[in-house]
């Protein structure tokens, strides 16, 4: 059973925006006010196992949230957990 502390948490975590942009990049935006660029061009320039498909331009703009994770068709998806945490090791959370 959560804690009253373990839902907020996960409440604050919550990714409630994304959107694709040019270059392969994604704006993410979370429920406690963190947000930025996900630069995913260079991750998809290398070997990227079933990531690969998002290559197609098409394919990577057709982004979505869906169950709390960025998402797209082909059961495709990336932990938001992770990009939180690590747009906060960037200390470039925030974009104006």
């Amino acid at each position: 059973m959560n804690t009253n502390k373990d839902n907020t948490t996960e409440t604050k975590q919550q990714l409630t925006k994304v959107q694709a942009l040019h270059n392969f990049r994604l704006f993410v935006a979370f429920a406690d006010g963190t947000m930025g660029i996900v630069n995913m061009e260079e991750h998809l320039a290398k070997e990227c196992g079933c990531f690969v498909a998002l290559r197609d331009a098409d394919l990577f703009m057709t982004v979505s949230i869906e169950n709390g994770a960025v998402a797209w068709p082909g059961e495709l998806y990336l932990a938001s957990e992770k990009i939180h945490e690590e747009l906060l090791k960037a200390d470039i959370y925030t974009v104006e």
